[in-house]
C-alpha cells in the first residue's frame, strides 16, 4: 500500500475544489493510472518511467481522438448507442449563425467533401454566413433552400446557376 501511495503522489492530478465528489475522482483516476503502469510495465517486461508512460497514454488518448474525428458516423453506427435519437437530433438541428461566427476550420482539409441528397430541405449555410458579414443580401424569412450537404461537414449547401457556388465556396475560401 505504501509504494501504491508513492507512485500515486510522484504525479498526482489533484486539484482544489470545492465539490465534495471531485477528491474522490481524483483519487480514483491517480489509482487507476498507478495500477496501469504496473499493470504494463509487468506485461511488458520493460524498465518504463511513471511520467514517460503518463506522457504516452496522454498522447494516444490525443490520437486516438484526432483519428475519430475524421470518420463519418452512419445511422447504424448510431444504433449500437443508447442515446439515438438524442445523436440524431443533434446531427440535423440547423447552425445558428450571428456576425460573430467563424466557419469551422476543417472544412478546409481535403478529402471526402462530397455532395448528398437528402430528403430534408435546410437553408444555406454559406449564404447565411455571407449574408451576417455583409456581403450578399437574402431574405432573411426565406433564405435560400437546398436538399444538398456536404457529407463530411454534415451542412447545407447550394450549388445551382441562379446563386454562386456556395459548395465550393465553402471548402475553398478563408
Amino acid at each position: 500500500m505504501d509504494i501504491a501511495d508513492q507512485l500515486r503522489g510522484y504525479y498526482n492530478c489533484q486539484l482544489t475544489v470545492r465539490r465534495t465528489w471531485f477528491p474522490l475522482f481524483f483519487w480514483l483516476l491517480d489509482t487507476t493510472l498507478v495500477n496501469c503502469f504496473k499493470l504494463y510495465c509487468k506485461a511488458t517486461d520493460q524498465k518504463v518511467a511513471s511520467k514517460e508512460f503518463r506522457l504516452d497514454l496522454a498522447w494516444d488518448l490525443i490520437n486516438s481522438t484526432v483519428e475519430d474525428v475524421g470518420k463519418r458516423i452512419t445511422r447504424s453506427d448510431l444504433s449500437n448507442t443508447k442515446d439515438t435519437y438524442l445523436s440524431l437530433s443533434k446531427k440535423f438541428q440547423d447552425i445558428y449563425i450571428t456576425e460573430t461566427y467563424n466557419l469551422p476550420a476543417t472544412r478546409l482539409i481535403p478529402g471526402g467533401h462530397l455532395m448528398e441528397w437528402r430528403e430534408t430541405r435546410k437553408s444555406c449555410v454559406y449564404c447565411r454566413y455571407l449574408s451576417k458579414q455583409g456581403k450578399i443580401e437574402i431574405d432573411h424569412k426565406n433564405p435560400p433552400q437546398t436538399q444538398l450537404w456536404c457529407i463530411k461537414c454534415n451542412v447545407p449547401l447550394c450549388c445551382s446557376k441562379a446563386r454562386p457556388n456556395c459548395f465550393q465556396d465553402y471548402h475553398t475560401k478563408t
